[in-house]
Formats: structure tokens, C-alpha cells, sequence
């Protein structure tokens, strides 16, 4: 038996890291700074370029994200909505889980966190790395929002 979490919102929306975003901005900003130092040392046009529009690309998703004021995603009783896909309610959600995605090998390891549910016709796939929710409180969302889900149509 379960018993509800009453700390959990009767709907919870969750929105892009400010945190994340602002390192985000702060590693563009350093690049931008290493590619301006270059003009003035024998390195590359061509390498050059490649670090400033390095750096134009992370400033521009931190900006982008540090100014997004909708949720990415929005959970509830009745079902979940994410920036790329409606809402769906929970009788047509299946396999709603996180996974961890490790890619490449050892010492050059990355790992990204993913809100994964299947729904008619489509699965959704969102990355959560950049939001304001762990892959471990996101999980425990979704228990407790399911659960509800199902004792309300019992």
C-alpha cells in the first residue's frame, strides 16, 4: 500500500536550471575570452572561429534558457505535458521512467538524464540535465503522481 508523499504539490511544474544556465553562460564567456586571447598568438584563423562560435552557441542556449520562463514539463494526477509533446493523461502513459545515457569511454565520459514515457502513438524522450529536478526526484514524482492517478479511479 502507499501511503502519499503530502509534500508533493498537487501539481508541480518544472522549469530550466537559472543555476545551470548562468555556469552555462559563465564556460561561454571563458571561451569567448580564450578565442579573443588567441587573435593575438599564432593559432589558426580557422580554430579561432570554431572557439567563438563555440562560444556564441552556449551563450545563446544559456540566454535562451535562463530567460524561458514556461515549464518544460508539468506533472499532475491526471497526466504530464512537456515543451515537446501535449498533454497526455495517465490511462494513455506506459513505461514513464528515467534513464542515465552514458556515451564514449573513459576518461571522456558523458551522462545525460532523460524523462522517457511511451504515449499513443509516440514516445517522449526529454533531456533533464539542464532543469531544476534531479533524475531521483523526477522518478519519485512520477510514483506519486501515478499512484494518485490510480486511487482516484479506484
Amino acid at each position: 500500500m502507499f501511503n502519499d508523499d503530502i509534500l508533493v504539490p498537487a501539481e508541480i511544474m518544472i522549469h530550466f536550471s537559472k543555476k545551470a544556465a548562468g555556469w552555462l553562460a559563465v564556460g561561454g564567456l571563458l571561451i569567448a575570452a580564450y578565442g579573443l586571447f588567441l587573435y593575438d598568438k599564432s593559432f589558426g584563423v580557422f580554430g579561432r572561429w570554431v572557439l567563438e562560435g563555440l562560444a556564441a552557441f552556449l551563450l545563446f542556449k544559456a540566454l535562451k534558457e535562463y530567460f524561458t520562463k514556461a515549464p518544460q514539463i508539468i506533472i499532475n494526477s491526471e497526466g504530464i505535458q512537456t515543451a515537446k509533446t501535449r498533454f497526455y493523461p495517465w490511462s494513455d502513459i506506459k513505461n514513464e521512467d528515467t534513464q542515465t545515457i552514458v556515451r564514449g569511454i573513459f576518461p571522456n565520459r558523458i551522462s545525460n538524464i532523460y524523462l522517457v514515457y511511451n504515449y499513443p502513438g509516440g514516445t517522449e524522450k526529454l533531456r533533464i540535465d539542464d532543469m531544476a529536478i534531479s533524475g531521483e526526484q523526477l522518478l519519485h514524482l512520477l510514483h506519486v503522481y501515478r499512484t494518485r492517478s490510480e486511487s482516484v479511479a479506484r
